[in-house]
C-alpha cells in the first residue's frame, strides 16, 4: 500500500519510504494549511484591534475636541488601515477560498463516511479528529474575517455620531464635514475569488449546507 505497488524487499528502504510519505502527507495537508490560516487570521486580528482602538480613541474624545484636525488625523489612520485589507484582500483571496473549499469538502467526506459506512474504533477517531479540525479551520476563518465588517461599521457610527454632536452643539457650520469622506465609502469585506463573502452569518449558510447537501448524498439509492 505504501509502496505504491512495488515490492520493496530492503527493510530500511520501506521504513524511509513510510516515513517520507507521511510526513508529505502531514505537511501537505495539515502544517501548511494551518500556516497559512494562522498568517490570514493573525492579520484580520491586528486589523481589527487597529478599527477597535481607533473607534475607541474616537469614543472617548469630546465633541469639542473633535476638531478637523482629530477628524483628519482619524481618516488618516484609517487610510493606512484601508492599505493593508487591499493588499491582504488581493494576497489571500485565493488561498483563502481554496482552504474553506477544502475544509467543506473534507467535512462533507467525514460526515458521509459515518453516516453510511460501518466504522471500526480506530476509523471512527480518525474521522472524528478529522472533521473536527476540518470544521474549526472552516468556521474559524469565517467568524475572525467577519468580524472586521462589524469594526468598521463600528467606527462609521462612532465618526458619524461624534461629528454631528460637534456640529449640532456648538454649531461650526464653517466647518468642513469630514463626516461624508467616511460614509460614503463603501463597505469593506474580505472575499475569496470574490464568490464567497466572509462574514459571520456566511458560518449558518455554510453548515446548513454542509448538511443539507449531505443528507441528500446519503438518501440517494
Amino acid at each position: 500500500m505504501f509502496a505504491y505497488g512495488n515490492e520493496l524487499k530492503s527493510h530500511w528502504a520501506q521504513v524511509m519510504l513510510i516515513f517520507f510519505k507521511e510526513y508529505n502527507f502531514l505537511f501537505a495537508y495539515q502544517v501548511y494549511p494551518c500556516l497559512i490560516a494562522v498568517v490570514y487570521c493573525t492579520i484580520c486580528v491586528r486589523c481589527s484591534n487597529s478599527v477597535r482602538n481607533l473607534t475607541h480613541k474616537i469614543s472617548v474624545c469630546s465633541p469639542e475636541q473633535f476638531g478637523p484636525s482629530e477628524q483628519i488625523r482619524a481618516l488618516r489612520y484609517k487610510a493606512k488601515i484601508d492599505e493593508i485589507l487591499k493588499i491582504t484582500q488581493e494576497i489571500f483571496s485565493v488561498p483563502s477560498f481554496c482552504l474553506i473549499v477544502a475544509n467543506s469538502i473534507s467535512c462533507y467526506s467525514m460526515l458521509g463516511w459515518y453516516l453510511m459506512d460501518t466504522m471500526r474504533i480506530s476509523q471512527l477517531i480518525q474521522s472524528v479528529f478529522i472533521g473536527i479540525c476540518s470544521f474549526l479551520y472552516l468556521t474559524g476563518i469565517l467568524w475572525i474575517a467577519g468580524t472586521l465588517p462589524v469594526e468598521l461599521n463600528k467606527l462609521k457610527d462612532t465618526f458619524h455620531e461624534k461629528a454631528y454632536l460637534r456640529w449640532i452643539s456648538f454649531g461650526f457650520h464653517s466647518e468642513k464635514n469630514f463626516r461624508k469622506e467616511i460614509l460614503d465609502k463603501p463597505e469593506f469585506v474580505f472575499t475569496g475569488c470574490d464568490i464567497l463573502h466572509y462574514r459571520r452569518s456566511s458560518i449558518l449558510a455554510v453548515v446548513g449546507t454542509l448538511i443539507t447537501y449531505t443528507l441528500l448524498v446519503v438518501n440517494i439509492p
